[in-house]
Order: structure tokens, then sequence, then C-alpha cells
């Protein structure tokens, strides 16, 4: 198995993915999705619809809607997340089938690949969203208590990429992030 990576050699403030060089009709994004340690879990690549208005509405509704976070499996729950690699897991099936939590699953557009490959020169993207635990710590005991976003926004040609929001992905105004 290979050595665990930590999210920030991926952190996309330095701007090191190639920036998009002309529009196209589709909107890629790329998604890291991190553990409760802080080290990458995996990297998830979108071919289109990776808008905020599309892709992040749909990571907000998958977060709020999919259960609370559990440590330890409670089978009389319909819906929960056995920590991070859980989440991580039901993320790429909920997003597999097109946002739903039922349905057909779409052959393409989501690919998922392991922490260390999605290197810079790998993809182009519009927007990347890094999706990380917040962390609740009570006596000796730490539970996630959300989860937070990061979204960076890489324009068109030669412009430098910006954060266009960092906090919990609840409290996302997802439509307005679209126009940023």
């Amino acid at each position: 198995m290979p050595d665990k990576i930590a999210l920030k050699t991926l952190d996309r403030r330095d701007c090191q993915y190639p920036t998009p060089k002309e529009v196209t009709l589709s909107t890629p994004a790329i998604i890291h999705i991190q553990d409760e340690d802080g080290l990458l879990l995996c990297s998830l690549q979108k071919h289109c619809d990776g808008s905020p208005a599309q892709l992040g509405a749909m990571l907000q509704r998958f977060f709020r809607y999919g259960g609370a976070f559990v440590d330890g499996i409670d089978r009389s729950m319909a819906r929960g997340f056995n920590g991070m690699w859980d989440a991580a897991t039901q993320l790429i099936a909920y997003l597999k089938l097109g946002g739903s939590f039922t349905g057909t699953v779409r052959v393409g557009d989501l690919y998922i690949f392991p922490p260390g490959y999605f290197m810079p020169d790998h993809f182009e993207a519009n927007y990347v969203y890094d999706i990380s635990p917040i962390m609740r710590s009570a006596g000796d005991n730490t539970s996630i208590e959300g989860v937070r976003l990061v979204l960076h926004a890489i324009p068109i040609g030669a412009e430098p990429c910006h954060t266009v929001y960092a906090g919990p992905i609840d409290a996302a105004d997802m439509a307005a992030l679209d126009r940023k």
C-alpha cells in the first residue's frame, strides 16, 4: 500500500494545476477527500457539471441528507457515515448515480484516483473541491461534527486561481459561488 499523502501537499493555493486554455461545454472539477487525520484518502475527477451550482449543490445535498457521522455501525440507522472512509465510498456511489441515493449507475464522467496520482499535469479543471472533516473534541473522545469545504476557482487563461469559499459545506451558498 502506498504511503499516505497529506492533502496540503496537493493544495490548490499554489496554483500548480494547469489552467483551462479555452472555454468548453463541460465544467471539469477535481474533488480531494481527506480523512480524520488530515491525510488524502482519494481524488475524484469529474468531467462535466463541476460548477458550484451543480456539483457543489450535489455535494452539499449529499452531506446534508446522507445522515450523521457515527463511530461504529448502528444497524438501526437508515443513513449515516462510519467515518470519512465510509463517507468517501458513499459519495462515489452517490455521484455515479447522478447525484441521487437511488437510480442507475452512470458510465464515465467520474473517476477515482489514489493519493499521489492526481498531480498538477494530469487534469485541467475549472474547480477544485477540498473536502475534510470538522472534528470535535470532548475529553478523550474526538468525533466528526460536519464537513468542511474549501473551493478553489481556476479561471481560464493566465489569471491565478483563487479560493472562493472555505467553511462548513452546509453554510455555502452554491448559487452565489457559481458566479465568483
